[in-house]
């Protein structure tokens, strides 16, 4: 079973901290090209909905803990490509600048098991046997970890 993704990680945090003094400051630091662009691109945005029947978690926790509640949901295991997952690079490069992991923060969209990518969504992995939670990321291995108690 593919392992999809349908909407943006760490981008519900990222407009949290826009939100702020501080990031205010940040966002009116950038050159007028990138807030074009990046206000462009918010504006395209479509708001990501869970396929009808499929057992979706939300990004709202952040997408690690998203994968790793998905993978205990269905008693599996994963194995997911960083690459495929990414955050599109103006919530890197804001996130990078405030000091936000967007891998952490609250996202905007579900993960989910299911059979191929629809629009707006994209393949990120696939569920393995056993318990292993696997990210990849070119020959580098990370594991994931359990969410925080209380998360």
């Amino acid at each position: 079973m593919n392992l999809i993704m349908a909407g943006e990680p760490g981008l519900k945090g990222l407009r949290e901290a826009l939100g702020t003094p501080e990031g205010a400051a940040v966002l009116s630091g950038m050159p007028k090209a990138f807030c074009g662009g990046f206000a462009a691109w918010i504006g395209s945005l479509r708001k990501p909905e869970a396929p009808p029947g499929a057992d979706a978690v939300s990004l709202e926790a952040g997408l690690r803990q998203a994968l790793w509640l998905l993978a205990e949901k269905k008693g599996c295991g994963l194995r997911a490509e960083l690459k495929a997952m990414r955050p599109h690079p103006y919530v890197i490069e804001l996130s990078e600048r405030l000091g936000l992991d967007p891998y952490r923060e609250a996202g905007e969209g579900f993960v989910f098991f299911g059979e191929a990518p629809e629009d707006n969504e994209r393949l990120i992995g696939f569920a393995a046997g056993g318990k292993e939670r696997v990210i990849r990321d070119g020959k580098d291995i990370r594991y994931l970890t359990p969410p925080e108690r209380g998360y």
